[in-house]
């Protein structure tokens, strides 16, 4: 399956990205943090149980919210594997800079936060939450390897 979406009017500014998302994974509410037109694709594999999807847009962040998580499924853990771009997630007072190669968790019966301030390509892996073990977002974190950038210092994501 494949999702594409422009910004199409000044009262849509995502056009249909919000409904691709909750097509696509569960229903999260993006949110412009750039003045950029927006655009964004979303590929997705199905290999029942897990669910594969390319994700490449332009900067914004989406948001998941208790009112979401109270309307409908969404067992999951996403693990989100950084392609290009760098990436913040923030859930249970936990905040995840991701660069390429860093793999992000995320927990989807929680509300979280994930901002990309650039342009980003990732993988997003949805596996259900009981193919995990219980205690698997305690360490959000999975590095993969390192990166000769280094880290995005805390200052990168203060509004300017």
């Amino acid at each position: 399956m494949e999702w594409l979406t422009k910004a199409t009017q000044a009262d849509r500014p995502f056009g249909s990205w919000a409904d691709d998302l909750a097509d696509a994974f569960v229903q999260l509410e993006p949110r412009k943090i750039s003045d950029a037109p927006f655009c964004g694709a979303i590929t997705k594999a199905d290999l029942a149980p897990i669910h594969i999807s390319r994700v490449t847009a332009t900067p914004h962040s989406v948001q998941r919210q208790r009112a979401h998580i109270a309307r409908g499924a969404g067992d999951l853990y996403f693990l989100n594997l950084q392609l290009d771009g760098l990436s913040r997630s923030v859930q249970r007072g936990h905040e995840q800079i991701c660069g390429p190669g860093d793999l992000a968790v995320v927990d989807t019966t929680e509300p979280f936060e994930i901002m990309n301030l650039r342009g980003f390509t990732l993988l997003c892996f949805a596996a259900p939450r009981a193919l995990l073990p219980g205690y698997f977002a305690d360490r959000p974190r999975l590095t993969l390897s390192s990166t000769e950038m280094g880290r995005a210092e805390t200052d990168t994501w203060s509004a300017s």
